[in-house]
């Protein structure tokens, strides 16, 4: 409230300056001038602060059809009375020889109509500028919600959806009493304090996701015996401390596992590429499958929608992805310009 007082003053205080200079520089009576200015302020500030409240009015029943009717007649009211305070008092008082005008002199009364309307119409040009942009913050603040609130109802998709993948093979082998599920649940541990402790970050350290990628295919490799799966992971990282929003990789990688490895009788091929230069992430993942008929080819599960879905979000027009469906091949190549766009502030969960 008090920053628009001294909004509210500044602007009068700058009308006045302004139209007393203007008015006595023509016969340099510049006291006269302002004191003239300041004896009409008062019908001009009482016409503008009407006008203003009219307009609010409009726009909270929204009746707009009078509002310029109800403008047009508080101009031309403050008009005559701004004019009868010249006519009746400022004249007699400062200009005394040219007091022989007649009040209702047409060509003054349309100056003075001007006069007052010029500065209402300025106060609403104002007071209209300020509103669309209090406008757009708060579109840009609705729309930040709504892609905070979308981007956590992604993930927290994404991690169950990982979890319980996981939590399956552990049980798969636990009823086997394989020595192995003991460790599965220490790597599954790391994943899952990763999740909960970094994940809550609007963005990670790229040397962080690839972390977590190589921890994903060391808990996957525990799955498989000897030769049933043959994986590659190579990556080149300019700078390591690069950004980039958390878990964003991973659900391609366990894509290539869920959809291509668990589902092939035969030794399967998952092959990982990941590069980092200059700000730009080149990703590739690239996964066999069976020679299945073409109605059955691999088809995007939930994690990987919901990765194509974050992307939108956090890079739109700074990335691209294609997927290539080809038979016994499914690869997926990822684009990013990391440093084109910043992740948006995620509140604490």
């Amino acid at each position: 409230m008090g920053k628009r007082l001294y909004w509210h003053i500044g602007f009068w205080t700058a009308y006045l300056l302004l139209m007393g200079f203007l008015a006595g520089r023509y016969d340099l009576r510049f006291k006269e001038s302002y004191l003239s200015e300041l004896a009409q302020l008062p019908v001009k500030v009482a016409a503008t602060y009407l006008v203003l409240h009219w307009i609010n009015q409009s726009q909270i029943s929204g009746r707009e059809g009078l509002l310029i009717l109800q403008i047009s007649l508080v101009v031309i009211a403050a008009s005559l009375v701004n004019r009868a305070v010249m006519y009746y008092i400022l004249y007699p008082a400062f200009y005394a020889e040219a007091y022989v005008m007649n009040f209702w002199s047409l060509d003054r009364i349309l100056y003075t109509c001007i006069d007052v309307g010029t500065v209402t119409a300025a106060a609403i040009a104002v007071k209209l500028t300020r509103q669309r942009v209090a406008d757009r913050e708060r579109e840009q603040q609705l729309i930040e919600a709504q892609l905070q609130a979308e981007l956590r109802f992604l993930r927290s998709q994404t991690n169950p959806h990982f979890l319980f993948n996981t939590l399956n093979n552990i049980y798969a082998l636990a009823r086997l009493e394989s020595p192995r599920a003991a460790a599965q649940v220490m790597q599954l541990s790391k994943l899952l304090r990763f999740m909960l402790y970094e994940c809550s970050s609007p963005a990670i350290h790229v040397a962080n996701e690839v972390q977590v990628i190589m921890d994903l295919i060391e808990l996957e490799k525990m799955r498989y015996k000897e030769g049933r799966l043959n994986i590659t992971f190579a990556k080149s990282v300019d700078n390591p401390q690069e950004s980039i929003a958390p878990l964003l990789l991973l659900p391609f990688v366990e894509n290539a596992f869920k959809h291509g490895a668990s589902e092939s009788r035969a030794p399967a091929e998952i092959s990982i590429e990941l590069k980092v230069n200059q700000g730009i992430l080149d990703f590739t993942v690239a996964n066999s499958v069976e020679a299945i008929q073409e109605d059955k080819v691999q088809t995007p599960g939930l994690g990987l929608r919901n990765a194509e879905r974050q992307l939108a979000l956090l890079y739109p027009d700074a990335h691209t992805l294609d997927v290539v469906r080809i038979p016994n091949r499914f690869t997926i190549h990822l684009i990013i310009q990391l440093r084109a766009y910043e992740a948006p502030t995620l509140p604490d969960r």
